[in-house]
């Protein structure tokens, strides 16, 4: 059995943004920001961002869908890298999942004027997870351009 982690349980997200990496990281590590656009879609409130932003310190955003189920997300930081990558934990608190995290890979390269962001999500139990992660990511990633667009 290898230890490579399978291609149904990794996702990878590439998205363009039309300002410096300096403001794409500062979105993904500054709590206050983070509390702005951090949601899968329109219509959740994110009431709570805490961010350590060291190696070994710990985050936790909790988002509250429209339905008002409160959903926290933690983690620790793995590697932290300003402005060019950002490696953290990732699990759901309460899930089955808490108990082995998954791993959220971040790397930003800036390109002229704009910033191209690979996001690689791995180390999910399952091939389902990975497909639900993708959609939040995806709707987070949309979430991101329109505030960095503001």
């Amino acid at each position: 059995m290898s230890d490579q982690p399978s291609k149904d349980t990794r996702l990878t997200l590439v998205r363009k943004f039309p300002v410096s990496r300096e403001k794409v990281f500062a979105a993904w590590t500054d709590s206050k920001q983070l509390a702005q656009w951090h949601a899968p879609m329109e219509g959740f409130s994110i009431p709570r961002v805490e961010v350590d932003l060291r190696v070994g310190g710990s985050y936790q955003i909790a988002m509250v869908d429209p339905e008002g189920t409160t959903h926290t997300v933690k983690g620790k930081y793995l590697e932290v890298s300003p402005p060019e990558k950002l490696v953290y934990t990732w699990a759901f608190e309460g899930s089955p999942m808490e108990q082995k995290a998954s791993q959220v890979t971040l790397l930003f390269e800036e390109s002229g004027d704009q910033t191209t962001l690979t996001l690689t999500h791995e180390l999910f139990p399952d091939t389902e997870s990975t497909q639900k992660h993708q959609e939040g990511w995806a709707g987070c990633l949309s979430q991101l351009e329109k505030f960095l667009a503001a």
